[in-house]
């Protein structure tokens, strides 16, 4: 059995409207304000010195800008935590020892209360996304590293990388000292996929009761 550090770190997405405000390189805002500028700057994205934005009091690295990088769409950034921050620890699923489905999960309910947290100003910049179902156990036919196990979820502000987010981030930016949670199903219905204390993605995955930390990504747009 792995010993962990029992912390827990999720990814979650938000999505911000270029169209309309432009999210600006800048060191971490203080609380509760947004890093934005006038004008569109120049993104470095997913390299071990990706361009850092200020957001909800945390720095965050770009790691997917316009179709570029990782889990990017038209016109949008997506932004992961930088330099260690999180928004605490949760179990990927405090319930159940053998449920790793993130439609129900505790770290699904962890997202949405550290989108909570956020000013209505900066709220109302974080777009829903889409996170598909059906993935089954890693290993198995029906497994795939970008789904969920079990229901799809709809309209998620905030919400962990998957399996296959997280192997395309750039190696640096994902070792952030502690492990953290993925929504990717792992092995069997004990285990979810997670990033280790590193920057090993570990497709076994780790006890959905166990702690990892949160650690959020942010989709721009």
């Amino acid at each position: 059995m792995k010993t962990r550090k029992r912390v827990l770190s999720v990814l979650l997405t938000a999505a911000l409207c270029l169209g309309l405000l432009a999210v600006a390189p800048v060191a971490a805002s203080a609380a509760g304000e947004i890093g934005i500028a006038a004008g569109v700057p120049t993104f470095t994205v997913n390299t071990a010195t990706p361009t850092l934005v200020g957001f909800g009091g945390k720095q965050w690295a770009v790691i997917g800008h316009n179709t570029t990088g990782v889990a990017s769409e038209s016109g949008k950034l997506t932004l992961l935590l930088a330099n260690g921050e999180s928004y605490g620890t949760s179990a990927f699923d405090s319930t159940s020892r053998k449920n790793n489905e993130y439609s129900g999960s505790t770290l699904k309910t962890a997202m949405e209360t550290a989108y909570g947290t956020l000013p209505a100003k900066e709220q109302a910049l974080v777009a829903a996304r889409d996170l598909a179902g059906g993935s089954g156990l890693y290993g198995t036919g029906t497994y795939d590293g970008d789904k969920v196990a079990g229901a799809a979820v709809t309209g998620a502000k905030f919400w962990p990388l998957s399996f296959g987010e997280a192997t395309a981030v750039n190696a640096t930016v994902r070792n952030t000292g502690f492990w953290w949670w993925l929504r990717s199903p792992g092995f069997d219905p004990e285990f979810a996929a997670n990033v280790g204390g590193g920057d090993s993605v570990d497709f076994y995955g780790y006890h959905v009761d166990g702690g990892g930390g949160v650690e959020y990504a942010l989709l721009c747009s």
